[in-house]
Formats: structure tokens, sequence, C-alpha cells
């Protein structure tokens, strides 16, 4: 269980786009927010991405080789607890 390959990410840089920084979101996101984040593995394919949606909801999109729960941990960094 469990594999010694060693993955690299980074957060996706948004764009400057008509004076505001962008992420593309795919209309996932649809609330401007410094919470707003993009994860990519280093083939810029995207693993996670995490934004607003309303005052106080959001939306957390995830693949493998993340789970639920790791997604869900990446996202509540995002917040002042």
């Amino acid at each position: 269980c469990g594999s010694s390959e060693v993955l690299v990410m980074e957060t996706r840089e948004p764009s400057y786009e008509g004076g505001q920084y962008r992420l593309n979101f795919g209309g996932r996101v649809t609330t401007p927010s410094v919470k707003n984040m993009q994860l990519v593995g280093d083939d810029g394919k995207l693993l996670v991405q995490f934004g607003r949606v309303g005052e106080n909801r959001f939306h957390l999109d995830y693949r493998s080789p993340f789970n639920g729960y790791q997604a869900f941990a990446l996202a509540i960094t995002q917040f002042d607890l």
C-alpha cells in the first residue's frame, strides 16, 4: 500500500486581465476571492480547485491522487481559523 513516487505540485498563478487577477475555473467559481485557488501537477494537469460561489459557499473539485479527505484538508488551509 503506498508509493515512493514524489509528486511535484504548485498553485496556478492567476493572469492579470482588465485590472484584476483571474483564474479560469471553467464556470465552477463565480465570486472573486483571495481564497480561490488551483493546484496543478508538474505536467500542468489541474488536480484541485477551490473557490467561492456565494457569501458562505464554496466549490471544491479534486482528482487522483487526492481523495476527499485530503482535498478538504487542503481547502481549509485557505481560511484563517
